[in-house]
């Protein structure tokens, strides 16, 4: 199962980056509310397991997932950082181009 959510991820997170990077508008969207919810919930089940202990017991595969969704999500952190990146100094050098030449 976290193979399926990492391919839906993965497609989420390609169509954003190849909307940035093709410096289409893009309109603010909230699929970081499932990164963190897979995680708070996460956290909430370990909580529940060290307070109910053999009662409660937290699927070994459920960190797996949560590790699988974080692909996507942190390599697509990455790519706005070059992409911010990159246009910023693009910008700041045509600025200074167009400053120089006056």
């Amino acid at each position: 199962m976290p193979l399926g959510y990492f391919i839906l991820l993965v497609m989420y997170a390609l169509r954003k980056e190849v909307k940035r990077w093709l410096r289409d508008v893009q309109r603010k969207r909230k699929g970081e509310l499932f990164f963190y919810l897979w995680w708070f919930t996460w956290l909430i089940m370990m909580l529940l397991e060290s307070k109910f202990g053999k009662q409660f017991q937290t699927s070994s595969r459920m960190i797996e997932t949560c590790l699988w969704i974080s692909t996507p999500f942190i390599l697509s952190a990455v790519s706005k950082l070059f992409h911010e990146s990159y246009f910023v100094r693009r910008k700041s050098s045509k600025a200074n181009g167009k400053n120089s030449n006056k």
